[in-house]
This record gives C-alpha cells, structure tokens and sequence, in this order.
C-alpha cells in the first residue's frame, strides 16, 4: 500500500508539473497576443474570424464580437474577393503559405485602406486544412510615400526637361 502511495503521490506532482507548464505555455502565447503590434487574425477555412489581437481590431474598428460575427470577405471590398481566393487557391492550399501580398480592406465606418498580409494555412492531426493565420500591416503611409515620390520624381523632370529646352549645344 505504502508504495501504491508513493506511486499516486509521484502521479499526482507530475500532473501538477505538467499542468503549471502548460499554465506558462498558455500565459506566454497570451502575453505575445497581446503585445503584437502586427495585426493577426484566425479564420476557418470558411473565412469566419476566430480568432484576432488588439492591433486588428484596432485597425478595423470592430470589437471582438463584431468580428467574430464577419469573414474575411466581409472587410476585404468585393473587387478584391477573386484576387483572395486564386491566392487560397494558388499558394495558401498546395504550399501551406503565401508570398506577402497587398490588398485593401473596409474599415467598420466603410472607408477602404491598403494593407499587405501573409498567410499560413493550419492543419488538423489528419492533415487537412482547419484554419488560415494572417499576419496584416496597414501600409497607408508607405503607398502615401510612394505617391509623394513619385511626384516629386515628376516634378524634378519636368524642372530638368524646362532646363534643357533653353540650352543651345
């Protein structure tokens, strides 16, 4: 009986082990949910949203709830809903990932914003595709630098080309 103890006892602390590691596991992939400044969401292979942090909330201006009530197609504007499924269709299923690519989405108040996203598919324990992780940044200030640019690049050649109107070689 005494070692029929030991036995239970030894069973009992390493359940208590194993369940205070888990507790950790859990604790530090919450911390790390929390304080990502990328934006992410989970979605069913359905494109119901599962699953999003603060900073894609944020970004949309859904609460949780809200979201959790939407797809994907919901907040991507429909011009961009054939372009997302040849990217399913194309990267996401065969090779379990996308390249980054860029797209818009609606914001809550409707108005539209660019963003750019890689995907990665999660399969069940059989190995059939359950859910997609996005990673998403609003990239409007960049497409704003380029525009800037690419005026500014204008500007000075249309300066140069005034220049050498009035030069005699």
């Amino acid at each position: 009986i005494k070692e029929l103890a030991l036995a239970l006892e030894r069973r009992v602390a390493e359940r208590k082990w194993a369940e205070a590691a888990l507790q950790q596991s859990e604790l530090k992939y919450r911390r790390l949910h929390q304080i990502m400044t990328d934006a992410f969401v989970l979605v069913d292979m359905d494109g119901r949203i599962l699953e999003s942090n603060q900073a894609y909330r944020d970004m949309l201006g859904y609460t949780e709830a809200e979201l959790r009530q939407l797809t994907y197609l919901d907040v991507t504007p429909e011009q961009w809903h054939a372009f997302e499924a040849r990217i399913v269709g194309e990267q996401i299923l065969p090779q379990g990932f996308s390249g980054v690519y860029e797209k818009e989405y609606r914001r809550k108040d409707g108005t539209l914003f660019p963003v750019e996203l890689r995907v990665t598919l999660v399969r069940d324990d059989g190995g059939q595709p359950e859910a997609m992780w996005a990673i998403v940044r609003d990239i409007t200030e960049r497409k704003q630098a380029e525009v800037a640019l690419r005026e500014s690049e204008e500007q000075f050649r249309g300066l140069a080309e005034s220049a050498l109107v009035g030069v005699v070689i």
